[in-house]
């Protein structure tokens, strides 16, 4: 079976997702989080950069991060140990 590579890319993000249980592996260490939350959310549900900042806001307040907006320009290696273990 083939599958065109930019209808692999529209399947990607929105309807399959691989979830790394390793917290520490599952972001890439040289993007700060927000340009990392931002590329899968202006990629997969094209949605503009202004508002893709406000929704890493949303998503890193959902999951209870302190001082989200501080955290977004930070790089995964900086966060505290408590914000990446399980």
């Amino acid at each position: 079976m083939s599958i065109e590579q930019r209808a692999l890319n529209r399947l990607r993000g929105s309807r399959i997702t691989m979830i790394f249980q390793d917290p520490l592996t599952a972001l890439t260490p040289h993007l700060t989080v927000a340009a990392q939350l931002a590329e899968a959310l202006r990629v997969h549900q094209h949605v503009p950069a202004a508002e893709a900042k406000r929704r890493c806001l949303e998503i890193l307040d959902l999951v209870r991060i302190a001082d989200a907006p501080r955290r977004m320009d930070q790089y995964p290696t900086n966060f505290p140990a408590a914000c990446v273990s399980g």
